[in-house]
C-alpha cells in the first residue's frame, strides 16, 4: 500500500480505537483500579517488613525471569523493549504478592495449623504404607 494511503487509515483505526476504549469504560476501570491500588499499599502499610522484604526480593526475581523466557522465546533483545515490559510485569507481580504475603500475614495461625495437620497426617500416612 502507499504512504498516501496507508497514514490516513491508519489515523482513522487509531482514532476509532481511542473512541472505542473511551466510551467501553476501560479508562475507568483502569482510573478504579489504579485508585484502588493506591489505596491498598496506603492501607496496607502494616505488612511486617520480612514479609515486604520477601515481596521485593520475590518480584524481582519472577519479573525478570519471565522476561527472560518471554525475550529468549521471541529471540527478540531490545533493551528498551525489555525495560518496559518489565516494568509492566514488576508492577503486575508485586499486586498479585502483596496481597498474597497480606493474606498470609492475617491468616498465619491458620496456614500453620493447616501445614501442622498435613505433616502429621504425611507422616501418619507414610508410616501406614512402611510397615512390612
Amino acid at each position: 500500500m502507499s504512504k498516501k494511503i496507508f497514514y490516513p487509515l491508519s489515523g482513522i483505526f487509531l482514532l476509532l480505537t481511542f473512541v472505542w476504549i473511551a466510551q467501553s469504560g476501560l479508562i475507568i476501570w483502569l482510573r478504579d483500579f489504579l485508585i484502588w491500588y493506591i489505596n491498598f499499599l496506603v492501607t496496607s502499610s502494616t505488612l511486617n517488613n520480612v514479609f515486604v522484604l520477601i515481596g521485593k526480593i520475590a518480584t524481582w526475581i519472577i519479573s525478570y525471569t519471565l522476561v527472560g523466557l518471554i525475550f529468549t522465546k521471541i529471540g527478540w533483545f531490545n533493551s528498551k523493549v525489555m525495560h518496559y515490559v518489565y516494568v509492566v510485569i514488576a508492577f503486575i507481580v508485586n499486586i498479585a504478592l502483596t496481597i498474597i504475603l497480606k493474606l498470609v500475614q492475617d491468616y498465619a495461625v491458620w496456614f500453620l495449623v493447616a501445614l501442622f495437620i498435613i505433616a502429621v497426617g504425611l507422616g501418619i500416612f507414610i508410616v501406614v504404607n512402611n510397615r512390612d
